[in-house]
């Protein structure tokens, strides 16, 4: 019976190690994921899209990679990104050029790009965490 109990515990202790380092993994993505996050956003307040992924895309693929992320998912998280950037101040780039097309100044846009940023990350969010919000019109296109 001692034998029992003590193969019990074990397989016990083994299932909360497997438990720990599946959520150490887990923590692990969501960190990095987090700090791509805020360094993509910073960059693209301060450059244009197209260098961003010019600059971006060949350091970021092999960690995309490790992770096993879907190419077109990730690609698809680094626009949203980008995009968030490209119209937030200091320098909001998109939202200068947006501004000079409707023939506005940039500071009475002001009080309406805050909306408009939530939502953007809130939609950067949810594609994060639902992964085929991004990829179901791909996979039924066929790609």
């Amino acid at each position: 019976m001692l034998k029992f109990q003590l193969l019990v515990v074990l397989k016990l202790l083994q299932r909360k190690k497997l438990k720990m380092q599946v959520l150490q993994l887990l923590l692990q993505v969501l960190l990095f994921m987090a700090l791509l996050i805020l360094l993509l956003i910073t960059v693209g307040m301060f450059l244009d899209g197209i260098s961003i992924f010019l600059i971006f895309v060949p350091l970021l693929l092999p960690i995309m990679q490790h992770y096993n992320w879907d190419p077109v998912w990730f690609g698809v998280i680094l626009t949203l990104k980008v995009a968030l950037g490209q119209f937030t101040p200091p320098l909001a780039v998109n939202l200068m050029v947006s501004c000079r097309i409707a023939g506005v100044r940039m500071e009475s846009t002001v009080r309406w790009v805050g909306p408009m940023l939530l939502a953007m990350f809130l939609v950067m969010i949810a594609v994060i965490a639902f992964p085929q919000l991004a990829l179901w019109l791909p996979a039924r296109l066929g790609y």
